[in-house]
């Protein structure tokens, strides 16, 4: 039985050595990155800035069809400290881009 992957962020090292492995042992790997176009044969990218929820409700109807075995998280978002803020406000913004993936 196929297995489906999807990479979040596959531009660092560790995301790199994550999908040679995977590619090894036969997995089907969807990845996404700000940047397309560097991957290797049997790795199908799409364009994802996990900042911008558009991107995200576009990569759910490309999607729609597929069953992800494992979903990976390599993509980080930085955000800049302000010490006037409370900490809740950055805990929003975390919601609300894990909100726009769920939906």
């Amino acid at each position: 039985m196929d297995k489906n992957i999807l990479i979040i962020g596959f531009n660092s090292e560790l995301a790199q050595n994550t999908i040679k492995e995977l590619k090894q042992n036969n997995w089907n790997i969807y990845a996404t990155s700000r940047q397309v176009g560097m991957m290797e044969d049997k790795v199908h990218e799409y364009n994802l800035d996990v900042t911008n929820e558009m991107n995200f409700i576009h990569l759910k109807e490309k999607f729609s069809d597929l069953k992800f075995d494992v979903i990976l998280n390599f993509a980080g978002i930085a955000i800049a400290v302000d010490s006037r803020r409370s900490a809740s406000s950055f805990l929003d913004h975390d919601r609300s881009v894990y909100t726009a993936a769920q939906s």
